[in-house]
């Protein structure tokens, strides 16, 4: 499974549409069908803003390992993450575009 799947799964246990889940994340709807589409790649700012507000582990939504559910160690990674500097964020979103 790739992380647009679990993108979708996402949305979906939410029970949101996808206008309603791409407001709660930062996104337009456009978007939102294009990463479940696989149109385009997911970024780490959309990665970071799903496992904040629905408590999902980035392990899980990054490489389809482990529980779904946020651990201590995504707590981590996220605290880690916002406060990077823009330039780091950007390196980071770089790195990323190429993981399927």
């Amino acid at each position: 499974m790739k992380i647009n799947e679990r993108f979708k799964i996402i949305r979906e246990k939410t029970g949101m549409s996808k206008p309603e889940f791409g407001k709660a994340i930062g996104l337009s709807t456009s978007s939102v069908y294009f990463i479940e589409d696989k149109k385009t790649k997911i970024s780490l700012q959309t990665i970071i803003s799903i496992c904040e507000k629905f408590d999902i582990s980035a392990n899980w939504l990054i490489f389809g390992k482990g529980p779904m559910v946020i651990t201590e160690e995504d707590y981590s990674f996220i605290s880690w993450y916002i406060n990077l500097s823009e330039r780091e964020k950007g390196q980071i979103d770089i790195l990323l575009k190429d993981f399927k």
